[in-house]
């Protein structure tokens, strides 16, 4: 569970490589637990949270054209009020959207946060994006996270560790990913493989990628009228 303070701790702590940073996302592939301490009724509706959801959508489309700048200081502060509605007690599927709305707008703060250069908090973003994905349930979402951190030590030179997190991204999707979530994760495991001279992994690693979007065009096939 995340709260207000646990949010800003993550986002304040010193980015860290190797066995410190992946024994630290183990957690990701057990289950959410619940928080049991009393804490005021939250008042969020189905409209509040469609609303919110929109607006991390558009964060996300303003990050994917845009990039970093001023929208990271817009999305800081909507970060901000959703993690003070969750030290409120929301009903159970409020709760669950509003640690979506959280991953997303963390996700989105982590690669503008690398767009600008900060390597190292784009690092503590993903890692509020991963463990608010957890707790919403959303294993999918928190693969892409992963996928993320591990393109980012990539670029800082530490294929290893980007192996590994790819790795655990796939132990945690193993037996729900669509064929293009394993495509791009086997991508990745392909890039990790390039940069430690390991070819033919690599090419192993492209096989598989290439085989799972095959797949996904198969079945796209099958669903067309």
């Amino acid at each position: 569970m995340i709260n207000r303070r646990a949010a800003t701790r993550a986002l304040s702590a010193a980015a860290v490589t190797g066995t410190a940073l992946l024994d630290a996302l183990e957690g990701w592939l057990q289950p959410a637990s619940a928080e049991d301490k009393p804490r005021h009724r939250g008042r969020l509706g189905e409209r509040d949270l469609n609303a919110l959801e929109a607006t991390a959508r558009a964060f996300r489309t303003w990050d994917h054209q845009y990039g970093g700048g001023l929208r990271r200081k817009a999305i800081l502060g909507q970060l901000s009020e959703v993690a003070a509605a969750l030290e409120e007690h929301q009903r159970a599927p409020i709760e669950r959207r509003l640690y979506g709305v959280m991953a997303q707008l963390a996700g989105s703060a982590a690669t503008m946060a690398w767009d600008a250069g900060q390597q190292r908090r784009a690092q503590d973003y993903y890692r509020v994006a991963l463990r608010a994905a957890h707790a919403a349930g959303d294993t999918h979402f928190g693969a892409n996270v992963l996928a993320g951190m591990a393109r980012q030590m990539l670029y800082v030179n530490h294929p290893q560790d980007a192996l590994e997190l790819v790795r655990l991204a796939q132990d945690g999707v193993r037996t729900s990913a669509g064929p293009r979530l394993r495509a791009m994760l086997h991508t990745r495991e392909a890039w990790a493989y390039a940069a430690m001279g390991r070819h033919a992994a690599f090419h192993r690693a492209t096989r598989h990628a290439e085989d799972a979007l095959s797949s996904a065009g198969r079945t796209a096939t099958r669903r067309s009228p």
